[in-house]
């Protein structure tokens, strides 16, 4: 993990993460039985870490929303209802647009990299 710390965006604040949850709390992690096992993950200590900056604010909804998912789903529209890969609809990417997106860290890392090699 320390030779792609640099790419872990936690690897950088992990030590703050820490002083918020034991390593116990810090994933909260549940099976949600919905014809099939869905494993649910959610990484608390990124979400507080990401709400202690003013300019995210806007998230703490979502916080809220990803903190009661386990209690709050309505577990019963999974059980009985077809599931999306078992339809017939064909879905069209007529207007669609996908554009490729670069990202710094990866970018960067594979450039110090290459010239390790060469």
């Amino acid at each position: 993990m320390e030779d792609f710390s640099d790419l872990c965006t936690y690897g950088r604040i992990r030590e703050y993460g820490m002083k918020l949850y034991t390593a116990n709390q810090v994933i909260q992690s549940s099976k949600m039985f919905h014809r099939q096992v869905y494993v649910y993950r959610y990484h608390r200590a990124k979400m507080e870490l990401l709400l202690q900056d003013f300019k995210n604010r806007n998230f703490k909804p979502l916080k809220q929303l990803l903190d009661v998912v386990t209690t709050e789903c309505p577990h019963q529209l999974f059980l009985n209802s077809a599931r999306s890969s078992e339809t017939k609809n064909v879905f069209s990417l007529d207007g669609v647009r996908i554009s490729e997106k670069v990202n710094y860290l990866q970018t960067r890392h594979v450039r110090r990299n290459s010239r390790i090699n060469c």
